[in-house]
């Protein structure tokens, strides 16, 4: 009887771990195509991502039967024929944030390495959810805030390494640094110096740099 009770009690358990096996759990969108794509839309406006030459090519649902992963949108951006750039690619999470998934030169395969030759893009005012100021001895009136901070990354030019280190005058006892932390939790260096001039390193250890003024 007891030999009877434990197979019956193993067939059970078999057949339990085959039914969850294939069962599957359908992640629906939490809103519609037209919705992700105009989510898609407002983040390039907002990170002035240059889209003149550029039109939607797709835009698909991804992770519909995946259990493990959450469902997004990834809506992509393609040249128009004779035009010089990069393939854009977003990615739309559920909660309708966005984050830049992908920069691809036109000429570049579609599942090449990315290569530290990815432009990187400014973080918009709204996606910037904390700020921090290292201690430093600056005078009040010039003090770095949360505020003049998203105005630099706002109104200032972007610039290379070169123009930014040789173009510019300014004074590095005034130097100012701190952190900003965005919604997707990655936190970015920023530096600001007297003068106009402003940087910003990634977590990857590249650097965005900025000037108050168009170099000559």
């Amino acid at each position: 009887m007891k030999h009877i009770t434990l197979t019956l009690l193993i067939q059970i358990f078999i057949l339990a771990i085959v039914a969850d096996g294939q069962a599957k759990t359908i992640q629906l969108p939490a809103f519609d195509i037209v919705e992700a794509v105009q989510k898609a839309r407002q983040f390039v406006q907002d990170r002035k991502i240059d889209v003149t030459h550029h039109f939607v090519l797709s835009a698909e649902y991804k992770n519909l039967h995946n259990e493990r992963e959450k469902g997004f949108w990834e809506i992509t951006w393609a040249l128009a024929a004779g035009s010089s750039g990069s393939r854009i690619i977003l990615r739309v999470s559920q909660d309708g944030s966005v984050k830049l998934s992908d920069i691809r030169s036109a000429a570049e395969p579609e599942h090449a390495p990315k290569g530290p030759t990815t432009k990187p893009t400014l973080p918009a005012a709204n996606d910037i959810i904390g700020f921090a100021a290292d201690k430093q001895e600056v005078p009040e009136k010039v003090r770095m805030t949360d505020k003049g901070l998203k105005e630099i990354l706002a109104t200032w030019h972007s610039v290379t390494n070169e123009q930014w280190s040789g173009r510019y005058s300014h004074m590095d006892l005034l130097d100012q640094t701190g952190t900003i932390t965005l919604r997707d939790e990655t936190t970015i260096r920023w530096l600001v110096r007297a003068g106009g001039l402003a940087r910003l390193t990634l977590p990857d250890g590249s650097h965005v740099y900025l000037a108050k003024g168009i170099p000559q």
